[in-house]
């Protein structure tokens, strides 16, 4: 997806009052809570504007994956989240990174961002979560791959982590190189940081 040249990829989506129109969803605080960045200032998730609001309860209620995961959670009270909360939860986890590419652009819900919370982000395993590096879509093994490559384990006990012999990995990492457009481990994990993957 192209970004029009007014976004700074320097500066956080949302910050800058000159694109008023544009809205950056951030962590906020502990939890899976949203904060929206919009034209210079912020708001709580339950203040977004309702057409925006009804096409993250759309992705969502098109979503299986995230749908099993989120009406699992409990609240501090071990009650079920509301569905408000809920859309609010798969926002965190669809568009909760940092960046300079706005998740809402003229009032247009981008696709899912790079972001995940870790290994076992439950996000991984959303419908609709995508994971791109090079407009070529990751699976799970890539970023389980590139995340024990950034922790700098050798390729022995990446391969033993993932149950497989060392030639298969060699087979795994020559596919995700050419996926990325990398020549090296090193190169993979700068790509990587640079693409948002890993902070």
């Amino acid at each position: 997806m192209k970004y029009s040249t007014n976004h700074n990829p320097q500066l956080i989506a949302g910050l800058n009052p000159l694109i008023p129109e544009d809205i950056e969803f951030i962590p906020k605080g502990e939890g899976m809570k949203v904060l929206c960045l919009q034209g210079g200032r912020s708001y709580p998730f339950k203040k977004i504007a309702a057409p925006i609001f009804t096409d993250i309860l759309n992705e969502y209620t098109n979503d299986r994956g995230a749908q099993r995961f989120i009406k699992l959670l409990r609240n501090e009270n071990r009650l079920p989240y509301s569905k408000v909360e809920q859309v609010e939860i798969y926002a965190f986890f669809m568009w909760g990174g940092i960046d300079g590419k706005p998740d809402v652009i003229a009032g247009v819900l981008q696709p899912s961002e790079n972001f995940i919370t870790g290994e076992d982000c439950p996000s991984l395993h959303f419908d609709k979560k995508c994971i791109v590096i090079n407009d070529n879509e990751l699976n799970n093994r890539d970023i389980k791959i590139i995340l024990m490559a950034a922790k700098d384990l050798p390729n022995k006990a990446i391969a033993a982590e993932l149950n497989i012999s060392d030639r298969t990995l060699e087979y795994h990492n020559t596919r995700l190189f050419r996926k990325t457009g990398t020549q090296s481990r090193t190169g993979l994990v700068s790509t990587s940081y640079k693409n948002h993957l890993i902070a």
